[in-house]
């Protein structure tokens, strides 16, 4: 049995074993679900509260905790920083990175750390380009380039020769917040927001933002990804559950077909046997292979027709084998303006509008839809 329902980290071995982060206590868990605990109790772990995992490349498992600093374990011993026998800037450790070299990179709430070998070098607010020195992700990709998310500081990337950071005030970010930072195989680098929705970043300031308006993405409270079947992006939102991305589409899956209640998604990691793992936020870990979620043709968007356009105050649906449920309609600046059930493919909308383009949004259990629509103005 876990030792907490709160699963805030989790990080997959090659082997398919892995290791997941709680409350109160770091597990193993193997691909025969046999569980170790470990705990401040039983183990030389610093913290019981743990907030971030990482497997470096010599297969060492470095661990974050909240208030008791970095540990690294080699399956043997412990080896813990913390603010008194190290230069780690604050003992609540978000998130941890490496390069292709070894360099250890670690995100703590009072700055970024880079560690090679016993050299350590800490970068925050006051001596940086970081607008904030509160490190949510970190993100290193294939040329070393590091992408670091911060909490109402934007996001940084730091090369051998330059520190740049975005922000709300000088580039397309839509939320300061950074949760997590992933890249797809196409080498889009995604970042997921708690208010903002999906960012995307391709290079030289080229942005993609992806969110409910504008997209069929079912929300903008984003917290967690990894790659999945397909390559498609996986991720954690804060109320419903997965969101699987494939190009321009997006599918929601609930957790609660599998006994799960909460939606609350606040970690993941993909195993080698197609598993996805997912933490949530009050009611543990949900394995579950990419096939219970999808197939190259189960992503598909269901075929749809809306009419008539331009439209006065009834809307019909003709879409085969999708029953939609629910509507929201926006006027383009993003404020929703009327929402309602939908009755037999039709909606009928009672509030007098303004004559205009509007964005509707159809809800289904699998689904959601976004059309384009004019009204006419209203006798």
């Amino acid at each position: 049995m876990l030792p907490n329902n709160t699963i805030r980290a989790i990080a997959v071995e090659q082997s398919n074993d892995g290791w997941i982060g709680t409350d109160n206590g770091l597990v193993f868990l193997d691909g025969a679900h046999n569980m170790t605990i470990y705990n401040t109790g039983n183990s030389n772990i610093p913290s019981n509260s743990i907030r971030s995992i990482f497997i470096d490349n010599t297969n060492k498992k470095w661990v974050g905790t909240f208030t008791g600093g970095l540990t690294a374990y080699n399956d043997t011993n412990w080896t813990t920083y913390n603010i008194s026998n190290s230069s780690l800037p604050d003992d609540f450790v978000r998130s941890i990175g490496q390069e292709s070299s070894g360099v250890m990179w670690v995100g703590t709430t009072g700055g970024l750390v880079r560690i090679e070998d016993t050299s350590w070098t800490v970068y925050n607010q006051f001596n940086s380009d970081l607008e904030s020195s509160n490190i949510a992700s970190i993100y290193i990709d294939a040329n070393d380039q590091k992408f670091i998310g911060t909490i109402n500081g934007g996001l940084s990337i730091i090369t051998d020769t330059s520190f740049v950071t975005y922000t709300l005030t000088n580039s397309g970010l839509p939320d300061n917040t950074i949760l997590d930072i992933i890249e797809d195989n196409n080498g889009t680098v995604w970042m997921a927001t708690p208010a903002g929705g999906l960012i995307g970043y391709i290079g030289t300031i080229n942005w993609v933002i992806q969110n409910t308006v504008n997209s069929t993405i079912a929300s903008n409270n984003l917290n967690a990804f990894t790659i999945g079947l397909f390559g498609n992006v996986l991720i954690g939102s804060q109320n419903f559950g997965l969101l699987i991305k494939q190009n321009i589409i997006f599918n929601y899956h609930l957790m609660a077909p599998f006994g799960v209640m909460d939606e609350n998604i606040i970690s993941m990691d993909y195993g080698p046997t197609n598993l996805i793992w997912m933490g949530t936020s009050t009611d543990g870990l949900v394995q579950a292979t990419d096939n219970n979620f999808m197939s190259a043709e189960g992503i598909r968007a269901p075929s749809i027709r809306v009419y008539p356009n331009p439209f006065v105050s009834t809307i019909q649906i003709e879409s085969e084998n999708v029953n939609w449920e629910s509507y929201k309609l926006f006027n383009l600046s993003g404020a929703e303006v009327v929402d309602g059930l939908i009755k037999n493919n039709k909606i009928v909308i009672e509030k007098r509008l303004s004559s205009g383009n509007y964005l509707l949004r159809l809800h289904s259990d699998k689904n959601i839809i976004i059309q384009t629509l004019v009204t006419k103005i209203q006798n």
